[in-house]
């Protein structure tokens, strides 16, 4: 028990005595100038990106103390360079660098700088007005400069690290820009008396919205743009009348990136099938220290007396075809029609005799998914038969010509036909698997002639053109009946073949 109160009492007496020499044992191993070092957390170049809509942006220059003895107070402060060392830390020719003004920053709580000696590190916090830079930078308006605020760590008493005392602050500030969310100029087509346009503009070059404010258009030099655009393009366009189109300003609230506006369209003033055009400008803002975008964005406007539209196709399919060539490659089948691929082709049986008898495929549904027969038929008794999955208001008729030019181009004229239903009975009627006519009731479309012999399109033959315009032809299936060939009746074949719908006539909907 002696020895172990001997042991606690010889402890604490040597430990009294490391305490009491500490600093002199520090003074004893470094050097003067190691006792204490002053560094910046951050060295060499920092960037800071500001904008004139923020009053003021804080920042903050970290301070280390080391060295053998830290635990001492310090005092040092921030200097603020000149532009040759600026130019020095930075790479810069002289010429290139600004100073950014001495009333566009608040250093005052690093002029002064004291870490006690608990104190290893220190935030110093630097106010920055980006106002005052960016009047700085307006008013100076030579290309490649840059603007800085260049400061070193410097102290009387204390080692500085040479190597990580200096900063360089390079600053960007921005006006927040107005400008269109979709640059693109852009298409309106007015289908019926009236189109909307949802339009969008956004605020670029800032971090938050803090204003309220509107902009609108701007009308005074629209025939000047309109004839500019119309030079540049080498179109003919006219201005689109003032009464004709109504777009309200758009509105910033606090906070808001984006603003949304409609423009509406009418037809009511403009001629028919005819095309305009407007210039969209935007006035200035209701506030400042906000810039708008100089960019126009141009609408080219019609209003055409026939609209139409593509019918899409992914629910089409063939369901009767009284002719095919069955043992060929799959690229000529009649399902080619709507496959998308020009390279595709649905072609004839030409070879073979004209049936006397019952040649339908009994298992042609299981296998092919369409009816089909064995044998031979020519013009006029060749139908194929679409089921378009729902009722089209037909309107115009569109043929993909072969490419290959191997026979895959071969019709010329044809008779569309639409039916609200479709059925089909394997009885042996030779008439009726010549026009599929028995249990369906036909009504003609569009008889579409002279379909080019060149491969490409879709080549349209729009209801316009035809003589059954005042009566919309609708019908859920089509009927395909050629009635003429480029070179002979047992030769039938094209590549695709496309549908629009009519959708108005003079701005009125199609019912």
């Amino acid at each position: 028990m002696k020895k172990i109160i001997h042991i606690i009492l010889l402890t604490g007496v040597f430990t009294s005595f490391f305490c009491s020499c500490n600093d002199d044992f520090a003074n004893n191993i470094f050097p003067d100038r190691y006792i204490k070092i002053l560094s910046l957390k951050e060295t060499g170049i920092k960037d800071i990106t500001m904008n004139t809509t923020q009053q003021q942006v804080v920042d903050s220059i970290l301070i280390l103390k080391g060295g053998g003895r830290p635990n001492s107070t310090s005092n040092m402060g921030l200097k603020v360079l000149s532009r040759e060392e600026a130019a020095a830390i930075g790479g810069y020719e002289v010429s290139n660098i600004r100073l950014i003004p001495t009333d566009s920053y608040d250093l005052s709580q690093g002029q002064n700088i004291k870490l006690e000696e608990n104190e290893d590190h220190k935030y110093v916090p630097i106010t920055f007005y980006p106002i005052e830079i960016y009047a700085a930078m307006d008013e100076e308006e030579q290309e490649g400069l840059v603007w800085v605020l260049p400061l070193a760590l410097e102290s009387s008493s204390d080692t500085i690290n040479d190597s990580r005392n200096k900063l360089l602050i390079r600053f960007e500030v921005n006006r927040p820009l107005v400008e269109w969310e979709i640059i693109e100029d852009g298409n309106a087509e007015i289908a019926l008396q009236t189109l909307d346009i949802p339009l969008k503009l956004k605020i670029s070059h800032s971090g938050d919205n803090v204003l309220d404010f509107t902009v609108g258009l701007s009308h005074t030099e629209n025939e000047n743009l309109a004839n500019r655009y119309n030079d540049s393009l080498g179109t003919n366009y006219s201005l689109l009348p003032n009464n004709t189109y109504n777009l309200s300003d758009f509105s910033f609230n606090a906070g808001d990136r984006e603003a949304q506006s409609t423009l509406q369209l009418r037809r009511a003033g403009l001629q028919q099938d005819k095309t305009y055009l407007l210039p969209l400008k935007l006035s200035e803002l209701s506030v400042d220290n906000i810039e708008k975008t100089n960019r126009v964005k141009y609408i080219v406007v019609t209003n055409p007396k026939y609209v139409y539209r593509d019918v899409q196709r992914n629910d089409w399919k063939v369901v009767f075809v009284n002719n095919q060539q069955r043992w060929r490659e799959p690229d000529f089948f009649a399902r080619s029609l709507i496959d998308g691929k020009i390279e595709t082709v649905w072609a004839t049986k030409w070879d073979g005799a004209i049936p006397t008898w019952d040649d339908y495929d009994y298992g042609a549904m299981d296998y092919w998914g369409y009816h089909m027969f064995w044998e031979r038929r020519d013009i006029p008794n060749i139908v194929i038969v679409i089921d378009m999955g729902k009722e089209v208001n037909f309107g115009a008729v569109g043929v993909g010509q072969g490419t290959l030019d191997m026979g895959d181009r071969d019709l010329k004229s044809c008779e569309f036909y639409l039916s609200d239903s479709f059925k089909f009975i394997a009885d042996g009627d030779l008439e009726n698997y010549k026009n599929v006519n028995k249990g369906n009731t036909w009504n003609l479309a569009i008889t579409y002639n002279n379909i080019p012999n060149v491969g490409g399109g879709p080549y349209w033959y729009h209801l316009h053109e035809s003589s059954t315009v005042s009566n919309v032809p609708k019908g859920r299936y089509l009927k395909v009946r050629p009635t003429a060939s480029h070179r002979a009746n047992n030769l039938v074949s094209f590549s695709e073949l496309y549908v629009k719908e009519l959708i108005s006539i003079d701005g009125n909907p199609v019912q």
